[in-house]
């Protein structure tokens, strides 16, 4: 594969993994509002089926991400394996961007907000005592 569809691989996995994003972030305001209306209230054992069943769509879209993520990885060391001699500037300089610190830190962020996001819903089922009644 020559840079450019290296690139084009790269970009789709963004693409995807942005859509992939929204879907988790979507799930997760559902269960807040699950939450925040009845969940708070229901027996434990509601609370336990529907965080059964929000882990079970979760871990199919953290999968989802994790693949993309590899082959995001893949394609950017192939590309990088390409001779230094036939990058174009705009490779070299996409290149230099991907051994950045604040992109290691977006890096880091991105692969942690599933968990933190689980570990957040966690709370608000079985911790959380609920609104105020008023």
């Amino acid at each position: 594969m020559n840079e450019s569809e290296l690139f084009d691989v790269i970009e789709g996995v963004h693409t995807i993994y942005a859509a992939l994003l929204g879907m988790v972030i979507t799930i997760n305001f559902a269960m807040i509002v699950a939450v925040w209306t009845f969940l708070h209230r229901a027996a434990l054992a509601m609370r336990v089926a529907a965080f059964a069943f929000y882990l079970v769509g979760m871990g199919l879209l953290t999968a989802m991400l994790v693949q993309q993520a590899h082959i995001r990885d893949h394609a950017l060391s192939s590309l990088r394996n390409v001779p230094n001699v036939d990058h174009s500037h705009f490779i070299a300089l996409f290149l230099s961007t991907q051994d950045d610190v604040w992109f290691r830190v977006v890096w880091i962020a991105q692969h942690m907000a599933p968990a933190l996001l689980v570990l957040g819903v966690a709370y608000l089922l079985f911790a959380w005592k609920g609104r105020p009644v008023e």
